[in-house]
């Protein structure tokens, strides 16, 4: 959604392709956050134009072309049911993104959800070495069509649960990119293989864990209340590693409400060893 935001707004005005693996993309949902999306933008450049009449000058009006109806039509959605349809699909972005720019309308963003999938759905005689070859030839294909195209690529990978003895140990033994619960911990699904591949990899989280989504709220939260996620950064070839926290709420991706001082000093104060 955010794709199609005017660049006098700060946006890149382009448009976005989403190749669905899964069948979870909701036109509804998208709706509902362009809605919101052009409702702030439209309250904010009447914000700036109030100040610049006080002050003699002149403020950019929204563009006539910026509604809820025009950002989902710079939405294209791929629905891919097998490895082979999602490898044609990608391999079928270059001329795709050629005919947008052609229109004066490029593509600026593809997101892949997720790129995991069919890889993890393949029969039990599936030849894993020629997956790790095939998800390395995918990561440099689409490494070159980002670089070519001047758009970002965000390929959505899966977690997976991996069992050991001794894993939950207070010894952290998780690692940077796993969530710890006892003797079990989430990992990335397709390996180090891919882990390697890319350029930027986020890890995201929802405080409460395994027990959070047993209670229901992995769902959309639509108050103040809503489940506090965690986006940390693992790699990055510019930035440092950090956190951030945000909520998913009926009208998007907001920023999560700071903590009292009370619970961060619990969060930040080491359990007792009796």
């Amino acid at each position: 959604v955010d794709a199609r935001l005017p660049r006098r707004f700060g946006g890149a005005e382009g448009e976005a392709v989403y190749i669905d693996s899964e069948g979870s993309f909701s036109p509804e949902r998208c709706l509902t956050m362009a809605e919101a999306l052009v409702k702030h933008v439209r309250s904010s450049a009447e914000r700036r134009q109030k100040a610049a009449r006080s002050a003699g000058k002149s403020a950019p009006p929204v563009p006539d072309w910026f509604d809820p109806e025009n950002i989902l039509d710079g939405i294209h959605v791929y629905r891919v049911h097998d490895e082979a349809a999602q490898t044609a699909a990608i391999h079928s972005l270059p001329a795709f993104l050629k005919e947008r720019e052609a229109n004066g309308m490029p593509v600026r963003v593809v997101v892949i959800d997720s790129i995991a999938f069919h890889y993890r759905c393949a029969a039990a005689h599936y030849d894993f070495k020629s997956r790790t070859r095939q998800l390395a030839s995918v990561a440099a294909y689409l490494s070159d069509l980002s670089a070519n195209f001047d758009l970002a690529v965000v390929a959505v990978n899966q977690m997976t649960t991996k069992i050991g003895a001794g894993v939950g140990s207070s010894s952290g033994g998780g690692g940077p990119e796993s969530d710890t619960y006892g003797d079990s911990r989430l990992v990335p699904a397709l390996g180090e293989s891919w882990a390697h591949s890319t350029t930027t990899r986020l890890l995201l989280t929802m405080d409460g864990g395994f027990q959070a989504v047993a209670m229901g709220l992995g769902g959309i939260e639509g108050g103040e209340g809503g489940a506090t996620r965690r986006c940390r950064l693992v790699k990055s070839p510019h930035k440092p590693a950090g956190v951030a926290a945000f909520q998913v709420l009926e009208q998007g991706i907001r920023d999560a409400p700071p903590q009292p001082p009370s619970s961060m000093a619990m969060q930040r104060k080491r359990p007792r060893q009796l």
